[in-house]
């Protein structure tokens, strides 16, 4: 809010206001597919899912910035947030 005070007229304010939009859809797209990591590891049925190849290629489609379940072909883990 202080950049927005600071930020002089109104077309100064969008801007800002649409880069710190993006900002926070990509920080919200980096959460999302974290959390579909979780989920798909919390529902794997293998004893280490550490070996298992495909895990490993989500983790790697994950650091890498891509949508791993885009890039595997694996089937998106259905997302449920209780605890």
């Amino acid at each position: 809010m202080r950049e927005l005070l600071r930020a002089g007229g109104p077309a100064a304010r969008r801007r800002r206001l649409e880069a710190h939009r993006e900002e926070l859809r990509r920080r919200v797209a980096e959460a999302r597919a974290c959390l579909d990591l979780v989920e798909c590891a919390l529902g794997c049925t293998h004893d280490d899912l550490v070996d298992r190849p495909r895990f490993q290629d989500l983790v790697a489609a994950t650091a890498e910035g891509r949508d791993p379940f885009d890039a595997t072909g694996a089937e998106r883990p259905t997302r449920w947030y209780g605890p």
